[in-house]
């Protein structure tokens, strides 16, 4: 089984990572962690400041590399059961870019967590789990992040989220 896990530096996306450590999965099923950057509307548009534009995508690209390894090497040290670890990284809108991840690698399941946005958040930021869940090739788990808390105090883990 091969499981796309789309994660980003938000609680919920840290959760997500704690969440997938402590569900038993099959020793052969492969999880893959997906970052995608996107620059913010406003930057696209200052397409004028290039050298601006450069610096930003370089900081986005080295979060987004630690935000991996962090989760990664989390999830090698505390997963119940073995699993081969994949990591990757993407730019783009980032519902796009999940769904043509999880084609490119064949992805059984996609795992991803939710912001909770409503209301006017909602209309004008959009719901990207919504969005993958609507258009992904496969199935789609969306974990709200006050779920997975309310697993972790029932188990009475302690848990640290940076």
């Amino acid at each position: 089984m091969k499981v796309l896990i789309a994660i980003d530096e938000s609680p919920q996306g840290k959760m997500l990572i704690h969440e997938i450590a402590q569900r038993t999965w099959k020793s052969d099923t492969e999880l893959m962690l997906l970052n995608v950057t996107d620059l913010p509307a406003f930057e696209r548009i200052a397409e004028w400041n290039v050298e601006w534009r450069a610096q930003l995508k370089a900081k986005l690209k080295e979060t987004s590399d630690d935000l991996l390894e962090y989760a990664s090497t989390y999830l090698r040290e505390n997963l119940v059961s073995s699993c081969t670890v994949h990591k990757a990284s993407s730019s783009g809108p980032p519902e796009d870019e999940i769904i043509k991840v999880a084609i490119d690698w064949g992805a059984d399941l996609i795992l991803l967590g939710s912001h909770g946005r409503h209301g006017l958040a909602k209309f004008f930021l959009g719901s990207v789990a919504e969005s993958v869940a609507v258009h992904a090739p496969c199935s789609v788990e969306i974990v709200r992040g006050e779920q997975v808390q309310e697993r972790l105090q029932k188990r009475k883990s302690t848990v640290v989220l940076y």
